[in-house]
């Protein structure tokens, strides 16, 4: 019964790890969308650059 509680213990603390991971790259992401929207904002990029900086955020991370 040790084992079986223990074993859950750690399945607990990887899905905890885990989530914690995607949770830090959704932010890394949104963090980096609103980086690239200032820059267009500002008119450091044109749109077509906006556009491939998004697609490269969507595909890297």
């Amino acid at each position: 019964m040790v084992e079986i509680i223990g074993h859950t213990k750690d399945k607990e603390k990887q899905h905890l790890k885990r989530d914690n991971y995607m949770e830090g790259q959704l932010m890394e992401k949104a963090i980096l969308y609103a980086i690239n929207e200032r820059m267009f904002s500002l008119g450091l990029i044109d749109e077509k650059t906006r556009d491939k900086i998004k697609a490269e955020i969507s595909i890297r991370k």
